[in-house]
């Protein structure tokens, strides 16, 4: 994180904060808890926080008490990292990116706004999280604007957010805001993007997908319901068939 922090200042390397980003860190309330020190370097060098639950675990399907409990004791590791004046994020990333009703319900009624990527440079897992070229081309590639790019200063699987697995990253850091820069675009924090611009998208896993998974789901309840109430015979080659009887009614 501090690295990253320091390219966010001096993107061009040359001592100068003519150019310098600031960003949205989506949280853990383990790190918080565990590195209050890096949370108040985050807050002070002016970029915004949000809440990332309590850890990488997946809430999706998850019960009620559970999601709350890792929303607000995050929020609680904020406010002791950060002190009493530190107003609960607005913004709420779910772990992985994964974010299903219950979720997306429980952030709506806390009044927050539920935030994911439309970008991703998987610098979490092979071969990106060691190649920076690679997650350096996945941004760049997919990049434009209103879009949302998630990159990662730390990793729930290491003990130390500031674990060598993030190099990749910071190295990928510098060319991905060139570039972008020379394309005309500018990088903000969430907070401004949603003040000016409507995003390219704001959970990652949309909709679509569980009710693709629950249409499925129910067209192999429906099909096991059909074959129970009228099972295949056997041909009199001993082999699986259609019952073809006319005076059944059709299944």
């Amino acid at each position: 994180t501090p690295a990253i922090l320091d390219i966010l200042d001096d993107p061009n390397g040359d001592g100068s904060d003519d150019d310098a980003v600031r960003a949205t860190f989506f949280m853990t309330g383990k790190h918080v808890r565990d590195y209050p020190g890096i949370v108040q370097e985050v807050w002070n060098r002016g970029h915004e926080i949000g809440n990332h639950a309590w850890n990488e675990e997946v809430l999706a399907f998850k019960s009620r008490a559970t999601i709350e409990k890792s929303i607000e004791e995050t929020d609680k590791a904020l406010t002791e990292a950060l002190g009493p004046d530190f107003a609960p994020p607005r913004f709420f990333r779910a772990p992985q990116g994964r974010s299903f009703l219950t979720v997306a319900r429980i952030v709506r009624e806390q009044d927050r706004i539920l935030v994911s990527a439309s970008v991703l440079g998987n610098d979490w897992e092979e071969p990106n999280v060691s190649n920076p070229s690679l997650i350096e081309e996945m941004v760049l590639k997919e990049a434009a604007a209103g879009d949302i790019i998630a990159l990662h200063d730390s990793d729930d699987r290491k003990v130390d957010p500031r674990d060598v697995r993030r190099d990749a990253t910071v190295k990928a850091m510098r060319g991905i805001l060139a570039e972008l820069r020379s394309r005309g675009l500018r990088v903000v924090r969430v907070g401004e993007l949603l003040a000016t611009h409507r995003p390219t998208v704001l959970t990652e896993r949309p909709l679509f997908w569980m009710l693709v998974g629950l249409s499925l789901a129910g067209a192999f309840y429906s099909g096991v319901r059909a074959w129970r109430v009228h099972p295949p015979t056997r041909n009199r080659t001993g082999e699986q068939g259609e019952d073809l009887n006319a005076d059944d009614p059709p299944g």
